[in-house]
C-alpha cells in the first residue's frame, strides 16, 4: 500500500509586524495526530488585516472528503520582544455531491488570467488553490478582486460561507474583523 501525504501548496505567508518576516505557514505543515493523511484537492485561504490566517482545505482520504480549517495568528508573548503562535484546527466530513457542485461552479467561471489591479485598501488577501491532475491552479488577490474577477470573488465568499456553516465558529479570540453567520 502506498501512503499518501498532504500536498503542500503556497508555502509562505507574510506577516506585517514591526519587522516583517516571512514565516512558513502552519496550514501547510500542521497535521493533528487525529487527522488522517490524504491528498489536498482544494484550498481557500484568507489573511485578515489583523494578521490572522485562515485556510480551508478539502482533503481526500480513501473514499471520503474531509473539510479542514486551520486558523493561525501570531500574538505578543509575555516578553514583548517575542511572538507566540495561536492555532485552532477543526475537521468534518464534506459531502461529495456538495464538493462536486462547488467545483463545477468554479470551473464554469471565465475570467482573464492577467488583469490590472485597482488600488486597494490596507489589509487582507485571499487565495484559491486547486490541485487537479494534470493541472494545478493558484489564484490570489489583495484587498478586493479586480473587477474582471468579481465572479471568482463571489464564488470565494459563497464557498467560505458554505464551509463556515459546516464547521464550528472561528473562536472569538482570533481578531478576524468579521464574523460569518
Amino acid at each position: 500500500m502506498i501512503e499518501s501525504k498532504i500536498t503542500t501548496m503556497t508555502p509562505f505567508i507574510k506577516t506585517g509586524r514591526d519587522r516583517p518576516e516571512i514565516l512558513v505557514s502552519p496550514q501547510n505543515e500542521y497535521t493533528p495526530a487525529n487527522w488522517p493523511r490524504g491528498g489536498l484537492n482544494l484550498r481557500l485561504w484568507r489573511t485578515t488585516k489583523t494578521n490572522v490566517s485562515i485556510a480551508y482545505g478539502v482533503v481526500a482520504v480513501d473514499s471520503e472528503l474531509h473539510l479542514r480549517r486551520i486558523s493561525w495568528m501570531l500574538r505578543d508573548a509575555p516578553r514583548k520582544q517575542e511572538y507566540e503562535e495561536v492555532l485552532d484546527t477543526v475537521s468534518v466530513l464534506l459531502p461529495q455531491a456538495m464538493y462536486v457542485t462547488l467545483l463545477n461552479e468554479l470551473r464554469n467561471i471565465h475570467f482573464p488570467a492577467f488583469t490590472s489591479l485597482p488600488i486597494g485598501l490596507d489589509g487582507h488577501s485571499h487565495g484559491i488553490e486547486l490541485q487537479s491532475f494534470p493541472t494545478n491552479v493558484s489564484l490570489s488577490w489583495w484587498s478586493n478582486a479586480p473587477p474582471s474577477w468579481r465572479e471568482v470573488e463571489q464564488w470565494f465568499k459563497k464557498v467560505e460561507g458554505t464551509f463556515q456553516k459546516l464547521l464550528p465558529p472561528i473562536p472569538t479570540h482570533f481578531p478576524i474583523g468579521y464574523r460569518l453567520s
